[in-house]
């Protein structure tokens, strides 16, 4: 597309670091997201508890264990001395000098547990413990505040990291028995299990990957994504050609029916990680592939390709699913395929086509991104990736705006007044009305913080220009600039 567009959407870059594609590697994985079970809907965790807000401030979307011992009726990720990881969100709701478990499983006998508890008033010290077999990490903590922890064990060696920084290991071997997983006394958001160490780079990928853009190719005469990396290959046979709205060298057509045209996108949502796909396409026919990547094992793609009758599936290898719909050569078609605690949706053009839910969890490969070369000619334009599930109005809106949203940063009559501005501090919201939430955005549309409250505190950012959304009671919305110092 060669229109200017005013883009509410948020481009995140972290670095190159992938999640493993094994199907055995993720033994559960619970989102929280109003729901103890996990994404498989395979194992749930008990009686007990409630559901709050997460760490972004969304609602019903984390699981708060305060108060509570909570034991999930699922596998265990390993026992013995198995490799293992633990990786999780934490608010800390409470401290004792005692210590508070945080989580646990095995049993309670020599060398069979394996489990993690913070000890002292204020929290100060950390012990994973293999009961009587434990080591400590001296580390402050604060209540509540968000904490993101993984514990690794290869066999040989214990780690702990905390926000995505090694803080402590020790070389260990367990005989951890089985028994049941138990979470208890904090909140907790993003509980995955996995029956192998986690690297260094999956864990700073698990803390670092916020809910945002990966990449946007818009394919304006140019085989990069927008900020000008990460090329698809070039098939023998390329063009750039007009795209829906005419303008010229604004799409492109892969013309080789059996070779696909492959991009290594940083970040890719692979395993079971939540995602969204959107592009428009136009193919030469049907009965085609479209896109996919991951890898040639059972639930291991994800993918969308039409049949001979026009229908639109996803695919998985092995389990696909029909959503139907109709697919008419040399048309212009708007896609958004989503994924998230085990159920696909596919968009057309604005419109929810359908949506499959699998009692098995996806568990994406990595590899490549593919478009195309398979049965037809293609041609594609705006591909944008995803690394959460947009919703519905946000997929209509991307057809009639390709944009994210349709409410752009406006200031109307104002409300509200900040004070100071620059600031290198706190920046507080003077208002007629009571304050429902706080969002600063950079100037990429990137969300950076979020309060409830009149303040929001900037001294942690890079000096520039930033956007403050002031969203009162009313759901009056105000949008400022901010000069951060």
């Amino acid at each position: 597309m060669k229109r200017t567009l005013q883009n509410f959407i948020g481009l995140l870059f972290v670095s190159l670091a992938f999640l493993t594609s094994n199907a055995q590697n993720l033994v559960h994985s619970y989102t929280f997201d109003n729901t103890k079970s996990n994404e498989a809907g395979t194992a749930t965790f008990g009686t007990g508890g409630n559901f709050t807000n997460d760490r972004f401030g969304n609602a019903q979307s984390a699981f708060n264990a305060s108060g509570f011992q909570i034991s999930t009726n699922g596998t265990v990720p390993a026992t013995g001395n198995g490799a293992r990881s633990i990786a999780f969100w934490i608010r800390l709701d409470g401290a004792n000098s005692g210590g508070l478990s945080v989580y646990m499983y095995g049993a309670q006998n020599n060398n069979q547990a394996f489990g993690m508890t913070i000890y002292g008033a204020p929290a100060n010290f950390i012990r994973i413990f293999g009961w009587a077999n434990d080591f400590d990490v001296t580390q402050s903590l604060q209540l509540s505040t968000w904490y993101h922890f993984v514990v690794t064990h290869d066999g040989t060696t214990c780690r702990l990291y905390l926000d995505g920084q090694l803080i402590g290991q020790s070389a260990k071997t367990y005989n951890t028995s089985g028994g049941t997983f138990q979470i208890s006394n904090h909140v907790f958001d993003d509980l995955r299990m996995y029956n192998y160490a986690l690297s260094p780079a999956e864990v700073n990928y698990l803390y670092t990957n916020q809910p945002g853009q990966v990449t946007y190719y818009p394919f304006n005469n140019s085989f990069n994504n927008q900020s000008g990396n990460e090329p698809f290959s070039e098939p023998a046979v390329t063009q750039w050609v007009s795209d829906r709205n005419g303008n010229a060298n604004s799409a492109i057509r892969f013309t080789n029916v059996s070779s696909p045209s492959a991009a290594n996108i940083s970040n890719l949502p692979f395993g079971s990680l939540q995602r969204s796909v959107s592009f428009w396409f136009r193919t030469s026919a049907v009965n085609s592939g479209i896109f996919r990547y991951g890898t040639n094992n059972s639930l291991a793609t994800f993918g969308l390709y039409t049949n001979s009758s026009g229908n639109f599936l996803l695919q998985r290898f092995g389990n696909d699913h029909n959503f139907g719909g109709t697919c008419v050569a040399n048309t212009w078609y708007h896609v958004v395929l989503t994924y998230k605690n085990g159920v696909a949706r596919m968009y057309l053009n604005g419109t929810q086509l359908g949506s499959a839910t699998s009692s098995v969890i996806i568990n994406t490969g990595v590899s490549n991104f593919l478009l195309g070369g398979n049965g037809a000619e293609m041609e594609f334009d705006d591909l944008r990736i995803f690394n959460y599930e947009i919703n519905a109005a946000e997929a209509n809106s991307l057809f009639l705006n390709n944009t994210l949203s349709n409410q752009e940063f406006v200031t109307n009559q104002k409300k509200s007044t900040l004070y100071p501005n620059p600031s290198n501090n706190w920046i507080y919201v003077e208002s007629e009305t009571a304050i429902q939430q706080l969002e600063l955005y950079n100037l990429n549309g990137q969300l950076i913080k979020k309060s409830n409250h009149k303040q929001v505190l900037v001294s942690d950012l890079p000096k520039g220009i930033y956007l403050l959304r002031i969203i009162d009671q009313n759901n009056y919305i105000q949008t400022e600039k901010v000069i951060v110092e």
